[in-house]
Formats: C-alpha cells, structure tokens, sequence
C-alpha cells in the first residue's frame, strides 16, 4: 500500500508542475508499464484528484482544482 501512495505523490508532484501530462509521459516519469500506470491513474480519478482528458491520440491528465 506505501508503495502506491508513493507512486501516486509522484504523479501528483509532476502534475503541479507541468499541469498537465500524457498517461505515456508519466509512465516513463514513474517508471512502470502502461497497465499499471492506469491502473493508479483511474485510482486517483475515482478519489478525486484528477481528471482524465481524452483526445484522438492520446489521454491527458490534469490535477483536480
């Protein structure tokens, strides 16, 4: 369970940077392959604490104001 809140204050960290970020962007950022990466991606979604951007080609992912 630590390692998650890890990886998830990781992504949170990199997107009050950056704003915003492609699920590809922060798999190579936090290291882990695509499944896993959504995994904690749609985790945080379903807690509130970010939202998910779709385009054509890509997801995008921004931190919840």
């Amino acid at each position: 369970m630590e390692k998650n809140n890890t990886k998830k204050e990781e992504i949170l960290k990199w997107l009050k940077t950056f704003k915003r970020i492609s699920t590809t962007r922060i798999m190579g950022i936090i290291g882990l392959n695509q499944q896993y990466t959504k995994k904690y991606l749609e985790e945080m979604e379903n807690e509130g604490k970010i939202i998910r951007e779709k385009e054509t080609n890509a997801t995008y992912w921004r931190k919840k104001e």
